[in-house]
């Protein structure tokens, strides 16, 4: 065993690097030497450096932190098969004014029909009447950071509505563009592991042919972000000026 290696304590760490350095001592005392001209020198500045690359390797591998966060964002059925856009701002409201207005009228505000179902602007445009201007914004996924957009809006008590394709969420078998609204989050991280979820209120109380998704759900930070790409790539983020 190589001596200035045994004050590494993690035995796993402390093999990998005597390889290494069993392998590569002769090239990197060699390229230190170059540089500071002393054998002597040079064999010390690699072991240094390789005690400084353990240090840093255990401080990675052992280093974990996380976070969450979740809103009391009330669940309401959609009315009608088309109406998962009326039901996500029913519950945005409720939650974010205490008010519950009818999804009726919400649809009609919105222009919200059989054919076309509604479209994102007069989702953002209905949250920005209803709670007050400059509330919400659409951003397609492109020009946005999901995760970091999810973090802030519920960090600022604020749900977030996407736009998704109903065949990459819990309980589809079928393409199709669907509004859902997200209420909360949790990541964690581990070194170079960890894992990060958004959570989300599905309207929809049919048979969807994979189940029955009216309730809340939890997704992958990745696949949500394919699921509203594979759309068309828009979802409602509280309004940040920069």
């Amino acid at each position: 065993m190589i001596a200035f290696l045994m004050v590494i304590e993690d035995e796993s760490i402390r093999n990998k690097l005597t390889e290494v350095y069993e392998l590569h001592n002769k090239k990197l005392i060699y390229i230190a030497n170059n540089i500071l001209h002393d054998k002597y020198e040079a064999e010390d500045a690699v072991q240094e450096a390789l005690i400084k690359i353990s240090e840093y390797i255990e401080f990675k591998t052992n280093t974990k932190s996380g976070g969450s966060g979740a809103l009391s964002v009330p669940v309401y059925e959609q009315e009608y098969d088309y109406y998962c856009g009326p039901a996500s701002v029913q519950m945005v409201v409720k939650y974010e004014k205490g008010i519950k207005y009818s999804q009726d009228t919400l649809a009609s505000d919105m222009n919200t029909n059989s054919s076309d179902g509604t479209y994102v602007y007069k989702v953002t445009d209905e949250l920005n009447s209803k709670i007050g201007a400059n509330s919400f914004q659409y951003i397609d996924i492109f020009d946005g950071v999901l995760e970091n957009d999810i973090l802030y809006s519920i960090d600022h008590d604020c749900p977030l509505i996407y736009q998704a394709n109903r065949n990459d969420l819990e309980g589809y078998v079928t393409d199709g563009g669907h509004f859902i609204v997200g209420y909360g989050y949790e990541w964690y991280a581990s070194g170079a592991s960890g894992y990060s979820n958004a959570f989300y209120i599905d309207s929809y109380g049919g048979s969807s042919g994979g189940g029955y998704p009216l309730g809340t759900h939890s997704i992958g930070m990745a696949d949500l972000e394919d699921a509203i790409d594979n759309h068309a790539d828009y979802y409602i983020r509280k309004y940040a000026s920069n």
